[in-house]
């Protein structure tokens, strides 16, 4: 909604740091919750279950969640600028 409103007001310059900006805060708030699931994977387990199994399981997908999770917010960043 900032850079259609900003474009729409005639001002470009603010319309591309408005674009800057929530990019960079995707990327950060990405690398952080990656991080987090990444480093903590082999505590998620325990949240679902006591079985061994079950704990390897959710530490082996966890770093695939990771990387959707933050294309997912990358994506949802990207998708709302061309609106």
């Amino acid at each position: 909604v900032r850079v259609s409103n900003e474009l729409g007001s005639g001002n470009p310059q603010a319309a591309s740091l408005a674009v800057r900006v929530v990019l960079s805060m995707a990327l950060i708030e990405g690398v952080i919750l990656v991080s987090a699931m990444i480093l903590l994977r082999n505590v998620w387990g325990h949240v679902y279950s006591n079985d061994k199994e079950v704990i390897r399981y959710v530490s082996f997908m966890m770093p695939v969640l990771a990387l959707s999770s933050f294309l997912d917010g990358i994506q949802g960043t990207l998708s709302g600028i061309p609106r």
